[in-house]
């Protein structure tokens, strides 16, 4: 049997002020800074292959491992198996975290500026580094797997 899912806080999706100032930096990055090139990059590629998660598509997520979650997509059974920048150790204890957007989308990608953050007292941010859509056998394959590795 799965552990329980645990719900999404979207960050910052849908505040005006929020999206301005995320355009602003945007800019102010790729105008300036070879960084802010290297990211405007990564996230046209992402865009391009489908390794993005729109805000709607966040659901209720999963914990894989230290570094690793399934998020669901709400009302269906697909999920996108997302990757952190590092290992997050209370991932497992956590009940509720925040997807943080960083661009003026509504849109989560995988380049280094939108971050999962725990609801906790230490609020610990881990940039979200990759995103695969996956289907629900495959998704249910994964869980399979874990609770069988953890004993649930």
């Amino acid at each position: 049997m799965a552990a329980a899912r645990r719900s999404i806080h979207r960050s910052c999706v849908n505040v005006i002020a929020c999206i301005a100032s995320a355009a602003a930096v945007l800019v102010l990055q790729a105008l300036f800074t070879p960084q802010g090139d290297k990211i405007m990059q990564c996230e046209l590629h992402a865009k391009s292959v489908g390794s993005y998660i729109p805000v709607q598509e966040l659901g209720q997520w999963d914990v894989i491992d230290e570094r690793t979650l399934l998020i669901w997509v709400p009302g269906t059974a697909r999920a996108h198996l997302v990757r952190l920048s590092k290992a997050v150790p209370m991932l497992r204890q956590i009940e509720e975290l925040s997807v943080v957007g960083g661009g003026p989308e509504h849109i989560i990608l995988p380049c280094g500026r939108d971050a999962v953050e725990l609801e906790d007292a230490s609020r610990t941010r881990a940039a979200i580094t990759e995103i695969e859509p996956i289907s629900a056998a495959q998704a249910a394959e994964l869980l399979r797997k874990l609770s069988s590795q953890v004993g649930i």
